[in-house]
């Protein structure tokens, strides 16, 4: 089980049964109702500070880091749109598009690779790597210099080769770290609170930790288990492969954390599912590629489509709160 030291997690054990099924406890430990800035997980030589959050911030919403200064992060990783751009494929700043889908950047601090295929460990590799921007990096000093920049770097970093690339993504990353999403209706549903989810969204609860599986990789208080699997989707995008030669890597994909998933309009790295009940139909026939054998926990898992709706109610009390 994944633990989360920073979090105020209140937890409360309700008795959940249908039949047969009954609710593992230890999903009732997964709520996040609170967070503590200061004990979010971060790399040693990147701690967090109040001023380095905001210049990262700050960062984040200016176009200035893009080839041609139209582009920001949040031109992908939007607020309004679950930090993703509810877009089924990702397009560059050069108006390219791109072969996989924006995904969302909340909770991240304690994922160990980034990235659809894990490419960059970290978030400050994520930033330095990411080429959607069609910007070198060499001049965003320079760019960053003429948009008034360097007093803030300066401020946060010291006066001493403040204003370089790796601090850009220190920057960027340390705000990254502080888009948790807590406080969800699941959230108070652990913290004690019965009536904070339906009746048909405490059967989805059920459902997604019993019949339907979905617990086996979206497991603790991030829905994520940071693994890469192959989900069965009928593409020729080979994932985690192309930098893991292991069989069982090929056409995998990290679990996205499925934190405020219905605040997105397309789901999967390809963006090849365009709503909740398409990506319960998926698993529910056990994947759609036959072309390969696919992870072993994928299999046809016999849902009902009542059960298949209490599913879909329980991911959108995934959805919290958020501070931007």
């Amino acid at each position: 089980m994944l633990i989360v030291p920073f979090l105020m997690i209140a937890i409360h054990f309700w008795s959940l049964e249908t039949g047969n099924l009954s609710l593992p406890k230890e999903v009732m430990t997964w709520g996040i109702t609170k967070v503590n800035i200061q004990s979010i997980p971060t790399p040693p030589d990147n701690p967090l500070t109040d001023e380095k959050i905001a210049l990262g911030r700050k960062l984040f919403y200016d176009p200035v880091l893009s080839g041609t200064n139209t582009t920001s992060c949040a031109t992908c990783h939007n607020p309004r749109k679950g930090l993703t751009d509810c877009a089924p494929l990702s397009t560059g700043d050069n108006g390219v598009i791109r072969k996989r889908r924006s995904p969302a950047l909340n909770n991240l601090a304690w994922n160990d690779h980034v990235f659809w295929d894990g490419r960059a460990e970290l978030l400050e590799d994520q930033v330095l790597a990411d080429k959607s921007m069609d910007q070198v990096q060499a001049t965003w000093p320079e760019e960053l210099k003429a948009a008034g920049y360097e007093p803030l770097f300066q401020k946060v970093f010291g006066k001493d080769s403040a204003l370089t690339a790796k601090n850009v993504a220190k920057a960027i990353a340390s705000y990254e770290r502080t888009l948790i999403s807590h406080n969800s209706p699941f959230d108070q549903y652990t913290a004690g609170d019965s009536a904070a989810l339906s009746e048909q969204q405490k059967r989805g609860l059920l459902l997604f930790s019993t019949k339907a599986n979905c617990i086996k990789c979206h497991s603790g208080p991030n829905f994520t288990d940071g693994g890469f699997h192959d989900i069965g989707l009928p593409d020729s995008d080979i994932g985690r492969f192309q930098h893991v030669k292991i069989p069982t890597m090929q056409h995998a994909f990290k679990t996205p954390g499925l934190r405020d998933v219905a605040n997105r309009s397309f789901f999967m790295h390809d963006g090849s599912s365009s709503s909740l009940e398409d990506i319960i139909a998926l698993y529910n026939e056990g994947g759609r590629a036959k072309d390969r054998k696919v992870d072993p926990e994928i299999k046809p898992l016999g849902l009902t489509k009542a059960e298949s709706e209490d599913l879909v109610a329980f991911l959108k009390a995934l959805s919290g709160k958020v501070n931007y």
